[in-house]
C-alpha cells in the first residue's frame, strides 16, 4: 500500500493539479453522459475513489463527528443500537452529524439520474492492531464505512477494497470496466495509462483530464518523477516550464524508474542535479511510494514478482466483475420494491431525511434505469442535456407501496426529478414538444438525437381450424 503523503508535501501535490490545468477541461457529467449514451447506448460507468467524497469537512468537523458518533457498531446489535441513537439524538441533529453522508448519498442518486453508473473502490481496511478503541477498521477519513455500505447495497451500486484505490481504478478503466476515473488525488494521472479520462472536481467545478492530452505534456516517467519530486519539497508548478528543468527532466525521469531498491534510489537522489538559483532543499524520496508507481500503475513496465502477480490479479479480477455485472443487476432488479423500502427506511431513521425529498430522488433512479414508464406529467428543459419532469407517485408501485411507511399523505403528490434528456425520449406517454427543440442542439457537431421506437400495428390472429 503507498504511504501517506507528508503535510508538509502534501500542498505541492495538490498543485500538480493546476500543472495540468491547461490539459483539463470544465465540463458537466450531464454532457459526458449525453455523448456517452449517444454512442454506446449504456451508462457512462466511472470507478469512484471512495477517498475522493470524504474530504468536504474540515479536521475540527470531523473530530465533532467522531466524538459524537463513539459507538462501537460491530459490539451492539443494530436493533439496540438504533433505540440508543434515536433516544440520544433528537431528528433536527441527525442531519448535522451525517452531514457528509446525507452529501454522499444525494450526490449519488443525482448522478444516477443523470445516466452515470458508479463502482466504487474503498481503501483496505487498517491492520488490526491499527484497530482503535471504537472497533472501526477505517481510519476517521474513510467516514462511516457501514454507511456506505448500506447506501450503496440499497442503491444497487457495487463496490470493493483495494490496497491502492487510485491505481485499482485506473486499472478497472484500462480493462473497459469503466469509461472514466473519478478521483481528487493527483496520483492518479500517475497509475492511469495513456488512454481514458480522469474526472476531478475542484471549488464545485468538474474537470475533465485526457489522458491522451496529458501524455502529450509528460510521459508516464515524467509524471512519476513530478509525483516523487513533489512529495520531496520540489516546487514542481513554479519552475516546471524552465528550460533547466526540462532537461532535468528528461534525463533523470529514465533513472528514477529504474531504481529497485531504497539504497539506488538514495544514489539516484544524490546525484540530482537542483540549480542553486532554487534555493531548494529537499527530503530523500521514499522507495515504498515509488514502488507503487512501478508496480501498480498501468503504464510500468516491471517485471519483478510482485509486480506480475498485481497485474495477474487486476486481469482476473477485473475479468470477474464484467462476467458478473450481467448478474448483479438482474438480482437488484428483481428485489427492487424492497431495496427502495429498507432505503427509504434507513435514510428515514438515520437521516431524518423528508418523504419527498426521497421520493423526488429516487423517481429520478428509477427513471434512468428504465424502471418507470407511465405517470409522467410534463417536461421541462433545464439545460441542454437535462430535463425536469412531473411524475405521479400513485401511478408507481414501487414507490406508492412506501405510503405506508411514511407519515406524510403522498395521495396525489407530484415530484419533479432531474432526469438526462435523452434517457426520456419515448418514455411515458406525453409528447416531446416542449424538449423537441432543445434536443436538437448540436454537441460539438455530434448527434444527440436517438432514435423512437416505432409503434407497429399487429395483425389479428387468425383462428386456427379445429380438425
Amino acid at each position: 500500500m503507498a504511504p501517506n503523503p507528508q503535510p508538509q508535501s502534501k500542498s505541492n501535490l495538490d498543485d500538480l493539479w493546476t500543472l495540468f490545468s491547461n490539459h483539463s477541461h470544465p465540463t458537466t457529467l450531464s454532457h459526458l453522459a449525453t455523448l456517452h449514451h449517444q454512442t454506446h447506448h449504456r451508462p457512462f460507468r466511472i470507478a469512484l475513489d471512495q477517498n475522493t467524497w470524504n474530504y468536504t469537512l474540515t479536521r475540527s468537523q470531523e473530530l465533532k463527528i467522531q466524538k459524537s458518533q463513539r459507538k462501537s457498531f460491530h459490539r451492539r446489535k443494530r436493533k439496540a443500537q438504533s433505540l440508543a441513537y434515536c433516544n440520544k439524538y433528537t431528528p433536527l441533529q441527525k442531519p448535522t452529524l451525517f452531514r457528509r453522508e446525507i452529501d454522499v448519498l444525494v450526490r449519488l442518486m443525482k448522478y444516477i439520474s443523470l445516466g452515470i453508473e458508479f463502482y466504487v473502490i474503498f481503501p483496505s481496511p487498517l491492520e488490526r492492531e491499527a484497530v482503535g478503541v471504537d472497533g472501526d477498521r477505517y481510519s476517521h477519513a474513510n467516514g462511516r464505512v457501514h454507511v456506505w455500505y448500506r447506501i450503496l447495497g440499497d442503491l444497487g451500486i457495487r463496490f470493493h477494497a483495494a490496497e491502492v484505490p487510485v491505481a485499482e481504478c485506473a486499472w478497472m478503466m484500462e480493462r473497459g470496466v469503466v469509461d472514466a476515473v473519478w478521483t481528487n488525488d493527483c496520483e492518479g494521472l500517475a497509475f492511469c495509462g495513456d488512454k481514458g479520462m480522469v474526472v476531478g472536481d475542484c471549488d464545485g467545478e468538474v474537470r475533465v483530464y485526457k489522458m491522451e492530452e496529458v501524455r502529450r505534456r509528460a510521459s508516464w516517467e515524467e509524471s512519476v518523477l513530478i509525483h516523487i519530486l513533489a512529495r520531496s519539497g520540489f516546487p514542481v508548478k513554479d519552475v516546471i516550464n524552465t528550460d533547466i528543468i526540462q532537461d532535468l527532466f528528461k534525463e533523470a525521469a529514465s533513472k528514477l524508474c529504474k531504481c529497485s531498491n531504497q539504497e539506488e534510489l538514495d544514489e539516484w537522489f544524490n546525484q540530482l542535479q537542483i540549480p542553486p538559483d532554487l534555493n531548494i532543499t529537499l527530503k530523500p524520496p521514499d522507495y515504498e511510494i515509488l514502488k507503487a508507481y512501478l508496480h501498480n500503475s498501468v503504464s510500468a513496465r516491471s517485471k519483478t514478482p510482485e509486480a506480475r502477480l498485481f497485474r495477474q490479479k487486476c486481469r482476473s479480477r477485473m475479468k470477474e466483475i464484467k462476467d458478473t455485472h450481467a448478474d448483479a443487476l438482474a438480482f437488484y432488479n428483481s428485489n427492487l420494491a424492497d431495496r427502495t423500502r429498507r432505503l427509504w427506511e434507513y435514510t428515514r431513521d438515520t437521516f431524518s431525511m423528508k418523504g419527498t425529498h426521497f421520493l423526488e430522488l429516487m423517481a429520478g433512479v428509477l427513471l434512468a434505469r428504465g424502471e418507470l414508464s407511465g405517470g409522467i406529467e410534463d417536461r421541462t428543459s433545464v439545460d441542454e442535456w437535462t430535463v425536469q419532469v412531473s411524475v405521479k407517485i400513485a401511478e408507481q408501485p414501487v414507490l406508492w407501496g412506501l405510503r405506508i411507511k411514511m407519515t406524510e399523505d403522498i395521495n396525489g403528490v407530484l415530484v419533479n426529478p432531474v432526469i438526462l434528456k435523452i434517457l426520456m425520449t419515448g418514455i411515458g406517454n406525453s409528447s416531446n414538444k416542449e424538449i423537441g427543440e432543445d434536443a436538437s442542439v448540436a454537441l460539438s457537431k455530434e448527434n444527440t438525437s436517438v432514435p423512437e421506437k416505432r409503434e407497429t400495428k399487429r395483425s389479428p390472429r387468425k383462428k386456427r381450424r379445429m380438425h
